[in-house]
């Protein structure tokens, strides 16, 4: 969906939580679907990363419950928020896709 809004020129903004954390973290985004290279899950996130519309944010709480440092997450997201910034992402957004 991220990479759809982006090539309609919509900025997006991702909130990963928990097990979707994780996932981002251990490098596991295609799932069993399909396997890392062109075309997968990772792949689109990453293009439309680069892209600069899609800004990526961590929850703090499923950041501290996981296994990795805030150093690695950093490397992985725009920022770490608390659950207060993120409603308030979500109150201020004209779209808003919880998923």
């Amino acid at each position: 969906m991220a990479a759809s809004a982006v090539s309609l020129d919509i900025d997006v903004t991702l909130v990963w939580l928990s097990g979707a954390l994780d996932a981002l973290l251990g490098g596991r985004l295609d799932g069993a679907e399909g396997g890392p290279g062109p075309g997968g899950a990772a792949a689109l996130f990453e293009e439309a990363r680069a892209s600069g519309s899609v800004r990526a944010l961590a929850c703090s709480a499923a950041m501290a419950r996981g296994r990795h440092s805030p150093e690695r997450v950093r490397e992985r997201v725009d920022d770490i928020v608390g659950w207060p910034t993120i409603v308030s992402a979500i109150r201020s957004a004209e779209k808003c896709v919880v998923w």
